[in-house]
């Protein structure tokens, strides 16, 4: 197996001896490359290896000073008049590739449709021009004479003899076992680069010794490079590692989700026997349903539940400034998450990261959501896709709910009346409160409570909780009981007066009810005035009616929605 210098250095002299004029390397770094053109240099015929960069300028001696990229070009135009074998190692020079024309891109354009014309008829040979950076998109005017070296994350085997070569730098063979090696090392590894692991080896030996290679790593060991990995991708701003403590027992209620995720288990603790009979695993499952009924706190569960790392994408971030970089920043965090899976990966409010993909218009945003749907379908072999999201219809494309992209599509309702107690008993009994109510207060509390979600329940919880431990001391023991009700019924009204009352009928009954009760003296008003002549009156009628009518459209669809998506995705609640 090749290090990454060697690989390097093999594809770089494959294309320089194919008379290729211009390759693009990326993600490579600089000393990387330095060190590829100096081997190259010793054992090719190349007589010159120029070099430029921003702030070193263009020279053979990168201790040369110069500042922009007027030098480049101007290097680049005198080298044309020459036809000595040559490579020229261009560092940097991104944004001459972005997309936005400036007087410098156009002539860096110009000079290079010129260069790749004369290699192509001949009139060069052996002369080559090497852009190093993160990403170019090249101008279709120069993609014929151009190919691309992508730097990819190492898999296994590379992460294996990267640990190899770091034990052999430093003189460790004596006291290494490499049978002894666990393989939780190298999977705890994945998804770094040559150098960031090299970065996060140093780390761990310098903190817990040589004990690192030599025996299964314990919990200390992986929560090291937990954070080490976790500061490397906060780098990207893309991703982020989630730790979590939360267990699908956890979960009140949601019984057909809950038992579809202890199904996909058997999945993923049998991976190898899946792949290696050509089985697919499991892509991963859409959940739908209102703001607070607990959409997150299952995809958290979920990756406990299957045993995996859990990582949220925030596809937010993805979007860049200049033309391409949305496309690049989304293809490179694909191919991180693809080098950390097995994984689940957590999507949220993926409805609103792709506002607008529906606008003709907005170009960019329709390309991002093309990469992401083509990666799902086809390129995505171990992350579990959790996407949570309000509602998908009409605000997403249908092709981003068909199946190949998540397996199961589930709507979450807020919690009905036994879930809504046990959801209460059970917030109260973890922090220490028994809920010790008598049947009518057991009534009360679920009437008084419709229309709450999970969120609010935790919330009422938690500041019962929180005032009766910390006035506890000056209560008698025997009033235990009577103050804890107190307090909760408090904190429910308290929620209850100050939300907007929820809109929770399911019947147009209920509908016509529910509209007397809140809107009972505006009602009465247009009632009283119907015939009124008196302009002022008419006036106040008009925007009554109105504001009534808006509000009543809004929550009709609220209630319709609702009904759609029971009738369309399968409940999630058993």
């Amino acid at each position: 197996m090749m290090n990454n210098n060697r690989r390097l250095e093999f594809e770089v002299t494959k294309f320089i001896q194919s008379n290729i004029p211009l390759i693009f390397l990326q993600r490579f770094s600089l000393d990387e490359v330095e060190k590829t053109m100096r081997s190259f240099k010793t054992k090719s015929q190349i007589e010159h290896v120029f070099s430029f960069n921003i702030t070193q300028g263009f020279s053979e001696h990168p201790s040369v000073e110069l500042s922009d990229y007027d030098v480049l070009l101007g290097a680049l135009t005198e080298l044309l008049k020459t036809d000595k074998g040559q490579i020229v190692v261009i560092h940097g020079a991104e944004s001459l590739f972005n997309g936005n024309r400036t007087d410098e891109s156009d002539k860096l354009s110009e000079i290079l449709s010129v260069f790749v014309h004369r290699v192509q008829t001949n009139k060069y040979y052996n002369t080559t021009i090497i852009f190093n950076g993160s990403h170019y998109d090249i101008p279709p005017q120069l993609r014929d004479g151009a190919m691309i070296i992508e730097n990819p994350l190492p898999d296994e085997n590379d992460i294996y003899d990267i640990i190899k070569e770091f034990i052999s730098t430093n003189n460790l063979e004596a006291y290494t076992d490499a049978g002894n090696m666990d393989p939780n090392l190298i999977e705890n590894l994945k998804g770094l680069s040559y150098y960031e692991i090299t970065q996060a080896l140093s780390f761990i030996f310098y903190e817990f010794g040589i004990k690192v290679f030599n025996s299964k790593i314990d919990s200390s060991i992986s929560r090291e490079i937990y954070t080490i990995k976790e500061q490397m991708l906060k780098k990207m701003g893309t991703l982020s590692i989630v730790e979590t403590t939360e267990n699908v027992d956890d979960i009140i209620g949601l019984d057909h989700l809950k038992a579809y995720i202890e199904e996909e288990r058997a999945a993923f603790s049998n991976m190898n026997l899946l792949t290696t009979n050509g089985v697919e695993l499991p892509k991963g499952i859409l959940i739908l349903g209102e703001p607070g009924t607990g959409k997150s706190m299952t995809a958290k569960a979920a990756a406990n539940a299957l045993g995996l790392k859990l990582i949220k994408f925030d596809i937010s971030k993805i979007m860049g400034k200049y033309v391409g970089d949305s496309e690049k920043n989304i293809m490179e965090t694909l191919k991180i998450i693809e080098h950390m899976s097995p994984c689940v990966l957590w999507i949220d409010e993926i409805e609103k990261a792709f506002s607008g993909v529906n606008d003709s218009d907005n170009q960019v945003l329709r390309r991002v959501f093309g990469i992401l749907l083509s990666w799902m379908s086809d390129d995505n072999k171990g992350a579990f896709v959790v996407g949570t999201a309000n509602n998908v219809d009409g605000v997403l494309p249908p092709e981003f709910l068909r199946k190949g992209r998540f397996d199961e599509i589930f709507y979450v309702s807020k919690p009905g009346k036994e879930a809504r107690l046990l959801l209460f008993q059970d917030k109260l009994n973890k922090r220490a409160i028994p809920l010790k109510l008598h049947d009518d207060e057991l009534e009360q509390l679920a009437r008084e409570s419709a229309g709450f979600t999970g969120a609010d329940i935790e919330y009422i919880c938690n500041r019962t909780a929180r005032k009766f431990h910390l006035s506890k001391t000056e209560i008698g023991t025997n009033r235990y009981s009577e103050t804890i009700r107190a307090l909760l019924f408090k904190e429910v009204h308290f929620v209850r007066d100050k939300r907007e009352v929820e809109l929770t009928a399911e019947t147009y009954n209920e509908l016509d009810a529910y509209y007397k009760e809140i809107y009972g003296e505006e009602l009465k008003y247009l009632s009283n005035n119907e015939q009124s002549k008196d302009a002022l009156e008419n006036k106040i009628s008009e925007v009554l009616e109105s504001k009534i009518s808006e509000k009543i459209d809004q929550d009709i669809e609220k209630m319709l929605n609702r009904k759609r998506n029971r009738s369309k995705y399968r409940n999630a609640d058993g």
